[in-house]
């Protein structure tokens, strides 16, 4: 007899600790008019909700060629246009993951005729969305969807003025709602010279403002990244975040100070590729000291890069070896590297394997990667993330995760492999604990 359903009911029961997120208003936090909550900010339609997220990112590997389906270039007045113009693209994307994901945050949250959104039935879920959004505003929204997903936790990438800056900014009630839930991983792509433009300097020129610090040479150049993660402990963050394999390497060379210095005086923009790797491999060595010297567990994007060689994880094995007390979480299963992960995470006590993004990419993948890790990684060192920019594709998400841990722990019990205690336990481990354990309170 299957216990399938022993297992649905446990797995849908424990409180998640999500590890990874953009929910709550991507980096920079929501607009001002949103955080005080004041309404009818945000105002959303069904294409701009379909649009928020990971679906806008695949867009352009479909060959479309039509206008700009970005959020941004659409009012909500024009749902009607915005929705006909999506048609060529959802076409090719409503068998992806990520679609589906959204398409089941829709159909759990408001309703809709049927099992797809079509020209039928899109205009009343479009009403349901806009009354919503109008309604709730961006962030009582975002709350709300997370209690009603049973999830205690979401660790949030952000930028410095995320803390220091917005969060002053929103009114007292809802500033502690958000705090008690909203945990904050510091981007460190602004700090040295990496990431995407024209964020990356913006960041940076923001946090250097809101600092009052404006480095002229290497040393201020530390001081002031130093001074940048002290602020971020102070004001509440809990982990800091690398995500430059989408530019760069993960390999980190450790270069000597002098050399940096010379590199910085030259000016990061007159440095040819060579040089400022060799400038932000000196000044990402600092950023890791920094985080063994505030307690920050360090969060890295690893696998999904092009070419794939820059997300591999064994890129970090410097850095995992001479940090021993540093926790690096590796994010998104290192995937298509994720036997070489698995290896480090049964090996070095301070690498941890992340599944956050997994459903999100491929339900089948995540179930394979779920049914193989949890064979070969110690219960204690995996953690699950959403990795969504949409309350909407959060619960869909949230959802299928559980989903898929309940199916893979009730076919290890049911083929004699693990017993009933091994999981139960791995799945509170999994869902929350390690969470817990990594990011506190």
């Amino acid at each position: 007899m299957s216990s399938l359903s022993e297992f649905q009911e446990l797995v849908n029961n424990i409180v998640i600790y999500d590890t990874h997120e953009h929910v709550a208003g991507f980096d920079w936090g929501f607009s001002a008019a949103d955080s005080a909550d004041a309404k009818p900010y945000p105002r959303k339609s069904l294409p701009h909700v379909l649009m928020n997220d990971m679906l806008l990112y695949i867009t352009g590997s479909t060959g479309y060629r039509g206008p700009s389906l970005s959020p941004t270039d659409w009012k909500v007045e024009d749902a009607a246009g915005y929705w006909r113009a999506l048609q060529p693209v959802l076409e090719e994307l409503r068998s992806t993951a990520v679609y589906a994901t959204i398409r089941e945050g829709l159909k759990l949250l408001y309703g809709f005729e049927g099992d797809e959104i079509t020209d039928d039935n899109w205009e009343a879920l479009n009403q349901k969305v806009m009354a919503t959004h109008e309604a709730r505003g961006a962030a009582v929204w975002m709350l709300e969807t997370i209690e009603r997903a049973k999830v205690r936790n979401i660790i949030q990438m952000a930028h410095l003025p995320y803390l220091i800056e917005y969060w002053p900014s929103v009114g007292p009630a809802l500033r502690k709602r958000m705090q008690a839930v909203v945990k904050p991983s510091l981007v460190l792509e602004p700090f040295f010279f990496s990431g995407f433009e024209p964020d990356r300097s913006k960041a940076r020129e923001r946090t250097m403002e809101l600092l009052g610090m404006h480095p002229k040479n290497h040393a201020e150049h530390l001081a002031f990244m130093h001074e940048a993660v002290r602020r971020h402990r102070e004001a509440g963050g809990a982990a800091l975040k690398f995500l430059c394999a989408y530019q760069r390497t993960l390999f980190f060379d450790e270069v000597p100070d002098g050399e940096a210095r010379r590199l910085y005086d030259k000016g990061w923009k007159n440095l040819s590729p060579s040089e400022l790797q060799r400038l932000q491999d000196n000044l990402a060595w600092h950023l890791v000291r920094y985080a063994g010297e505030f307690s920050f567990p360090i969060m890295l994007h690893t696998g999904y890069s092009l070419p794939v060689s820059m997300g591999n994880p064994e890129n970090l094995y410097n850095l995992v070896g001479r940090f021993p007390k540093v926790h690096f979480y590796m994010c998104h299963a290192g995937w298509p590297h994720d036997g070489a992960l698995a290896l480090m995470a049964r090996t070095f006590a301070n690498v941890h394997f992340g599944f956050c993004w997994m459903i999100g990419l491929s339900p089948a993948l995540a179930r394979r990667l779920m049914d193989e890790m949890f064979d070969l990684v110690p219960a204690n060192k995996m953690l699950v993330g959403m990795d969504c920019g949409s309350p909407e594709n959060f619960y869909g998400t949230t959802v299928m995760t559980r989903d898929a841990v309940a199916s893979v722990l009730a076919s290890k019990v049911d083929s004699g492999l693990i017993s009933r205690r091994a999981a139960t336990t791995l799945a509170h481990r999994f869902l929350h604990d390690n969470g817990l354990a990594m990011f506190g309170k």
